[in-house]
């Protein structure tokens, strides 16, 4: 039977790839198309975007002359637990996160690029905001309003320090600035190392305060303080009421508690409750939140 000899096209298509020369195989005409970086599986190119952001790491830049510049240091935390108290006995969250960035002329390639790799470093990197000057979480609030919504929704990994006023209620404009911050990272924070910074003897050396100063710091640490097993009214607990509860993807909270008001195992009781307040209300599937105590040694 007559068949019609297929086209130019169609031989191209059905052409082997390899061809045996006598001494080994080698690429045909027809396997020498030109592979482009799109032709790549997304995992790897994933990949390729991520290794780009650890090898350029944000240089901070000084702001003015003899203005003093803050250089985050290593942060190397460790479960204050011996038992598996807190969620502590799973792995803490990865000390060693990179703080780095994608390059402009890498995402001004092409719009398909960009789509693909603008949010790697938002997804990939520690964000850290101390107090310097400022606390912590304003610090964190004045960032993200620089940012798009995109942006500051995709952030993954916080570091956060903040002193005890900010979220005691005793400063309605701090809480009010906690809240916003938590409503931001509502639906992206996954990973959460908390520090609450509570030195009430150096406080009142500043203020000049003295017993009725101590009680007052007292009772505020006292007011954020959960105890295990209580039931407490859920209006004594605002910042976590209507702060930590907003962070519906939150999946590991680590918090230092740098004081010295509280114990060894006051602080171990001081996360279990707070994991019990956490878990209060929760709605059917929502995973709990794996809270660990932790002390950190600035390296």
């Amino acid at each position: 039977m007559w068949q019609a000899e297929p086209s130019p096209t169609t031989y191209k298509q059905n052409a082997p790839l390899f061809k045996n020369t006598g001494k080994g195989y080698t690429l045909t005409t027809a396997s020498r198309r030109k592979l482009g970086f799109f032709d790549l599986p997304p995992e790897i190119r994933l990949q390729i975007y991520e290794t780009v952001n650890q090898l350029t790491p944000v240089v901070p830049r000084q702001l003015a002359l003899g203005y003093p510049d803050y250089y985050p240091k290593p942060y190397i935390p460790r479960s204050t637990s011996d038992q598996a108290t807190c969620s502590s006995s799973r792995r803490l969250l990865s000390p060693h996160r990179p703080r780095g960035y994608i390059p402009h002329a890498l995402l001004r390639t092409c719009r398909r690029l960009y789509r693909e790799a603008r949010c790697v470093p938002f997804y990939e990197n520690e964000f850290v905001f101390a107090t310097w000057f400022s606390t912590g979480s304003s610090t964190a609030l004045a960032f993200i309003r620089g940012l798009k919504a995109w942006q500051w929704a995709a952030m993954t990994y916080v570091r956060l320090e903040i002193p005890l006023e900010d979220i005691d209620g005793s400063n309605k404009l701090h809480l009010a600035n906690w809240e916003a911050l938590c409503e931001k990272w509502a639906f992206g924070l996954r990973g959460l190392r908390l520090t609450i910074v509570h030195l009430p003897n150096l406080m009142m050396l500043g203020s000049g305060g003295g017993g009725d100063a101590a009680e007052k710091r007292g009772a505020s640490l006292a007011a954020i303080c959960p105890a295990p097993g209580v039931e407490g009214s859920r209006v004594n607990y605002p910042w976590i009421d209507a702060g930590l509860k907003k962070l519906e993807a939150l999946r590991r909270l680590e918090v230092e508690l740098k004081t010295t008001m509280l114990t060894h195992n006051q602080k171990l009781d001081w996360c279990e409750g707070l994991k019990g307040m956490l878990s209060r209300g929760l709605q059917g599937g929502k995973e709990d939140v794996e809270i660990a105590c932790v002390r950190a040694k600035v390296n």
